[in-house]
């Protein structure tokens, strides 16, 4: 269920969900929705006094969870935020344009529900596009020194930008790589290629991946300031 308490004239909207658990519980997701896990015959109001009781917490987190979120009608891709058009046009026709707009082409511009559709799938199009590339140009690298080609695959992994396992040959990317610069998407795919020498994050892997990104310690700072489930939160 949805409830919402006011405190301090500001007013918190949340979401209630009835567990078996003991204890009622709160968090605020990246997107800044407040949700609370309470026990199965929790009452509303023990759910709101827990709230309150934590209110400037909860508050503090949802201002910095809605801070991180792009502008309605952008979206970060390529490390820069980008408007998205909803224009008449045919499906498949979607876009970037000179000034790096993202141009989503439907039967009717108007469907809201029909452009995140369209605007979600030429996203996750793009990144295939962009991380099949880079894997093919590095790779080379990694064949020399004995890997073997791997699977790929996506996935909307929220909590990782990508994942390796050495001993099935596969990788998985997060389309969310898709809100990362260019030279930070390079990073990630270096990294989990990396994983086919070197399981592991020892010293070992670091000094394989320092022969192919040199700068790796910067880039991966830089990639910290952004987050998959951000990404997420603006196109699902």
């Amino acid at each position: 269920m949805n409830g919402k308490i006011e405190i301090d004239g500001r007013v918190i909207e949340y979401v209630l969900v009835r567990k078996k658990i003991k204890n009622i519980n709160i968090r605020v997701s990246s997107d800044g929705t407040v949700r609370a896990s309470a026990p199965e015959r929790s009452t509303v109001r023990a759910v709101e006094a827990v709230i309150a009781a934590h209110a400037e917490r909860i508050l503090q987190a949802v201002d910095a969870a809605l801070a991180k979120l792009p502008e309605p009608g952008r979206v970060v891709v390529y490390g820069t935020p980008r408007e998205v058009v909803a224009v008449r046009g045919r499906r498949g026709e979607s876009r970037f344009d000179a000034d790096g707009r993202i141009i989503i082409a439907l039967p009717d511009p108007d469907d809201a529900k029909a452009v995140s559709a369209e605007l979600r799938r030429f996203l996750e199009i793009e990144c295939e596009r962009t991380l099949r590339f880079l894997v093919d140009k590095l790779m080379p690298l990694f064949a020399a020194r004995g890997a073997a080609y791997p699977v790929i695959s996506f996935n909307h992994a929220k909590g990782r930008w990508g994942s390796c396992s050495p001993e099935s040959g596969r990788i998985r990317f997060s389309y969310a790589v898709l809100t990362l610069p260019p030279e930070c998407i390079g990073l990630t795919v270096a990294h989990e290629l990396t994983h086919l020498l070197v399981c592991d994050h020892s010293a070992a892997f670091y000094r394989e991946l320092a022969k192919i990104v040199p700068d790796h310690r910067q880039l991966a700072a830089v990639t910290k300031n952004y987050s998959p489930a951000s990404f997420f939160s603006s196109v699902l």
